[in-house]
């Protein structure tokens, strides 16, 4: 299964009761394998790869936990660049203020 809207048909499937056996889901997977691959009507045994999509059925709400990871690790990496941006504005100043101590220094002795 290559999509989330394919993962969907099965849900939705199990829902409306169209897929109630194994044959089901292994029809189920020829059809959204054609869409994608030449090689199910070649070799009519990929219809079982349903078998190696175990996480699907031990738990339905894996795809949950990715989105949240996936708005952690942004929200992480937009309190990275601020705190880069924080830090590299705090040296800047700190150096303009080092040039204009140097520039003061300078201009008092001569």
């Amino acid at each position: 299964m290559d999509s989330d809207a394919d993962e969907q048909s099965i849900y939705d499937g199990v829902i409306g009761g169209q897929i109630n056996t194994a044959a089901d889901l292994d029809a189920l997977t020829l059809s959204i394998l054609n869409k994608y691959e030449i090689w199910p009507a070649l070799e009519p045994e990929l219809a079982h790869t349903w078998t190696l999509k175990g996480l699907m059925m031990q738990d339905p709400l894996y795809l949950v936990n990715y989105l949240y990871s996936g708005l952690l690790a942004t929200k992480m990496f937009d309190m990275l660049e601020q705190q880069l941006v924080d830090d590299s504005m705090k040296i800047l100043e700190a150096r303009i203020d080092a040039l204009g101590a140097i520039y003061n220094k300078i201009e008092t002795t001569h």
